[in-house]
């Protein structure tokens, strides 16, 4: 028989991975979130962060951002909380994809949904780039990044992990 108080892996291992707007716990259990690296559609408006806590004070947020289009980000195990609204969908990042050569306002993963190379843009009056070694959204994250107006011509390495462009046009 079993003992009483003791689960089977099968029914505490399982997190979610499609994520919805809220506040959600991280882990493996049953309704929490997985954690993984994970993207979106995104849309105007979405905002997400990284709880190292469930204080709702500034200090335990670890990471958080403000997107217009799709979205890329890894929940680490670590991490207490997953919060996000108007974000739509956040599902498992996929290892491969087709990598388009043009994109405009977004985060995207280098090498899965956007190629590494060189791009050009007409820019803006407010054009924010940066490129991230990884999809924390962790500020120690951060390769290289820039507030430009006017055209930009820039070189994405197959090193970048992450490329987060806002307010810059479409990138050829």
């Amino acid at each position: 028989g079993k003992t009483p108080g003791i689960r089977t892996a099968s029914a505490t291992i399982g997190g979610k991975t499609t994520i919805g707007d809220g506040t959600w716990r991280v882990g493996v259990k049953n309704g929490m979130v997985a954690p993984g690296n994970y993207q979106t559609a995104g849309g105007l408006g979405c905002y997400w962060e990284r709880d190292q806590n469930f204080t709702g004070t500034e200090s335990a947020i670890l990471a958080s951002d403000d997107l217009s289009g799709p979205g890329v980000l890894t929940i680490s195990p670590t991490d207490a909380g997953f919060k996000t609204e108007n974000c739509g969908t956040w599902s498992p990042l996929n290892a491969t994809g087709p990598q388009s050569t043009s994109f405009g306002d977004g985060a995207y993963a280098v090498g899965i949904t956007i190629a590494a190379g060189t791009y050009t843009t007409t820019g803006g009056s407010h054009c924010y780039w940066e490129q991230d070694q990884d999809y924390t959204g962790d500020k120690s994250s951060i390769i290289s990044n820039r507030n430009t107006s006017g055209p930009v011509t820039l070189s994405i390495p197959a090193s970048t992990k992450e490329f987060k462009t806002q307010g810059c046009g479409t990138w050829h």
